[in-house]
């Protein structure tokens, strides 16, 4: 084995080294790539979590405004509210 793998004894120890380096350089994109990948995770983890508080308030008002549509739906029938109220005629006229 006193033979080298690759030309003369000092390429072949250049060629380990190099191959050597490469390897660590490698294993340290690997880690900063691995460590950055989990810091994303930990906001996707932080938006999910503000996103079901958003859910949930939606959910607390979606019932109010289906009352507040169909209220404004019984307002626009009558004649006397829109002849009253006339910056809400063209709401009505966009409801019929």
């Amino acid at each position: 084995m006193d033979t080298p793998l690759i030309g003369s004894r000092e390429t072949n120890y250049k060629f380990f080294y190099g191959v050597g380096v490469s390897t660590i350089i490698s294993f340290l994109l690997l880690i900063i790539i691995t460590s950055y990948s989990a810091s994303i995770i930990g906001d996707v983890e932080l938006l999910i979590k503000d996103m079901h508080i958003v859910l949930q308030g939606v959910k607390e008002l979606l019932p109010e405004a289906k009352f507040g549509a169909d209220m404004l739906n019984l307002l626009c029938q009558n004649k006397n509210f829109t002849n009253y109220y006339r910056n809400v005629r063209p709401i009505c006229v966009e409801r019929h």
